[in-house]
């Protein structure tokens, strides 16, 4: 019986270890990029969420209410049309518009 694979060369000692360390930095160079794109779809949806908050304040508490938390979330309210219910805004944030409706009988369109 041949036990060749408990001997090994001196060349072959510490080979895992570079192994090792190219797998870590692959899962770091991962992470990095994961983190980045996360980065980026959150602030995509960010300008959207302001104006859904914005409309469903404007519905309850009127312009006052919508520019209130078009504040809150770090953007601008652009504009404010209500027509008996249903109140229509526009926001920017960071250079991006984003648009939504409420009506006070559906709460979000």
């Amino acid at each position: 019986m041949e036990r060749r694979w408990l001997f090994r060369s001196q060349s072959e000692v510490g080979s895992v270890l570079p192994l090792l360390g190219l797998v870590m930095a692959l899962l770091m160079v991962c992470t990095v990029l994961l983190a980045g794109l996360s980065q980026r779809i959150a602030s995509r949806l960010r300008p959207q969420s302001a104006a859904d908050a914005s409309a469903l304040a404007g519905v309850v508490e009127g312009r006052a209410g919508a520019e209130e938390l078009a504040r809150a979330n770090r953007s601008r309210l652009e504009t404010f049309e209500q027509s008996g219910s249903i109140v229509r805004v526009v926001v920017e944030h960071d250079g991006v518009r984003a648009e939504a409706t409420a009506d006070l009988e559906l709460q979000v369109r």
